[in-house]
């Protein structure tokens, strides 16, 4: 293929493809059950994380309390500081253990079920459905312990198993730094509110 023809047809292709995911935010909802995952039950949560082919951990000191690090994690614009995220969008008004909730993308939208519910302590789900067939299972964990003068440590433990057979080596760089960039934006919890 001649290099002026790439260099027009590969970005197009690029927008043609997020043109065709695009998910406007009133059919996130429905976008996010297209495509059921196995979810992972509380008991084997932890196995999970230890097994899956793909896991990544990350620590976080976070300038806040546990408790105002759990209410951002529940509210409704949790991750909005991530490209393309717009919060999140609960199914019901329960916040509780088996609420479910979807994760506003407008590429991508996916619904995530809480496992484990413990105030300031733990707050794990489950993916339960996805708008594109990118992964077969996944869980996210996230435990809080007070530090001095009321900070928090933050450890979050994501795994999945993708749809399509990845190297570890390549697919848990880019998932460790999409984590990280998500855990970044906790820390200014306290200055936004993160009422849940």
């Amino acid at each position: 293929m001649r290099s002026d023809v790439r260099t027009w047809l590969l970005p197009g292709a690029a927008i043609a493809a997020a043109a065709a995911l695009y998910i406007p935010k009133g059919r996130a909802a429905q976008a996010a059950s297209r495509f059921a995952l196995e979810p992972i039950a509380a008991e084997r949560t932890d196995h999970y994380l230890a097994t899956a082919p793909v896991t990544a951990s990350v620590y976080a000191e976070l300038p806040i309390p546990p408790t105002a690090v759990f209410d951002a994690l529940l509210d409704e614009s949790c991750f909005s500081w991530l490209p393309g995220v717009s919060g999140f969008r609960y199914d019901s008004p329960d916040r509780g253990l088996g609420a479910t909730r979807v994760l506003l993308n407008p590429l991508m939208a996916v619904r995530e079920q809480f496992t484990a519910y413990r105030e300031g302590e733990r707050l794990d789900y489950t993916f339960v459905g996805m708008s594109i067939p990118a992964l077969v299972s996944a869980v996210e964990s996230y435990e809080l312990q007070p530090i001095a003068q009321g900070s928090t440590l933050l450890t979050v433990r994501v795994a999945m198993t993708p749809r399509i057979r990845v190297p570890r080596m390549l697919a848990r760089p880019p998932y460790r730094a999409f984590t990280v960039q998500a855990v970044r934006g906790l820390g200014g919890a306290e200055r936004t509110g993160g009422e849940g």
